[in-house]
């Protein structure tokens, strides 16, 4: 499903692909969207690199797994470059048994929202 996913043209699946060792990855019961998402981007220097530079976009990524579980992926995406920013620091994976309503409804029936 990520490997569809396509941003300003450009196959966000093989970029992740292309960074996905250096991406932190964690586990939580439950995914939640303002612990979990909000939180991720409103770190303080997060922030300032959202304001300073107007091509980054903070994007969320959901998929259901074959298992039942959920992924989901968080980064900066700089649609001038076609890059994820920082893989190391400014991106993360959290596999979920579940995610909470507010984040369902969020995607809604889409794999990829930009928060930005």
């Amino acid at each position: 499903m990520i490997a569809t996913l396509v941003i300003g043209g450009i196959l966000l699946g093989a970029l992740l692909v292309a960074v996905w060792d250096k991406i932190p990855k964690i586990w939580r019961k439950i995914c939640s969207f303002v612990k979990n998402i909000v939180a991720f981007f409103k770190n303080k220097e997060r922030l300032e690199q959202l304001k300073q530079n107007r091509n980054l976009k903070a994007i969320a990524i959901k998929e259901k797994l074959e298992s039942g579980e959920f992924r989901t992926v968080k980064c900066l995406f700089n649609t001038e470059e076609n890059t994820i920013v920082n893989p190391e620091k400014d991106a993360e994976v959290v596999t979920s048994e579940t995610i909470d309503q507010e984040l369902e409804q969020a995607f809604g029936d889409k794999d990829m929202i930009v928060l930005s």
